[in-house]
């Protein structure tokens, strides 16, 4: 019973453990098919606003990230190579003109900005996509949750356009039915 029970529990935990890498597998390419659906919707709806004036193009920018699916569940951000926020899938973004407003307490935008800094020295010296993870910990209530992120640059057709858009989900997306068979 014992030789039984001993196999049955490595079985299983090898399994979960295949289960969660798979996950991450999975993660990491689905990260990489929403930052280049984001980046062909931009490429997209720039060509076709060049009328429009630097304002309006924001206000469409912010509202498109917010249809995304990312926005759901996740996060979804561009930014310039100076880090400084171009738009935002964060809803209750009612100031539309400065989408840094809604981004100045949001602990996974401040993360996703240090990693970037940490492993690139600044975000304009990304010049390929980077993934990435980090935890969020809040006090209130206590807990830890870690998000897979991707940092993909972004240019328009024309080069008039520098920017990197980030891409933000928490594990437990992924990985609920990893968790609850564990």
């Amino acid at each position: 019973i014992a030789i039984v029970l001993v196999m049955v529990g490595t079985t299983a935990y090898i399994t979960l453990s295949s289960a969660e890498a798979n996950a991450n597998k999975l993660a990491s390419r689905l990260h990489q098919e929403i930052s280049e659906n984001i980046n062909l919707q931009l490429d997209d709806y720039l060509e076709k606003s060049e009328t429009l004036n630097e304002q309006e193009r924001l206000i469409y920018i912010n509202s498109l990230l917010k249809k995304t699916n990312i926005a759901k569940h996740g996060k979804a951000f561009v930014i310039n190579r100076n880090a400084k926020i171009i738009a935002t899938s964060l809803e209750g973004n009612s100031n539309e003109d400065d989408p840094s407003v809604a981004t100045n307490n949001d602990l996974v935008f401040q993360n996703a900005i240090t990693h970037l800094n940490r492993f690139y020295d600044s975000p304009g010296k990304l010049r390929s996509i980077a993934q990435f993870q980090f935890d969020v910990i809040t006090a209130k209530p206590l807990s830890r949750e870690t998000w897979f992120t991707q940092a993909t640059p972004y240019e328009d057709n024309s080069k008039k356009i520098d920017w990197i858009v980030i891409t933000s989900m928490p594990a437990s997306y992924y990985l609920a039915g990893v968790r609850e068979g564990n």
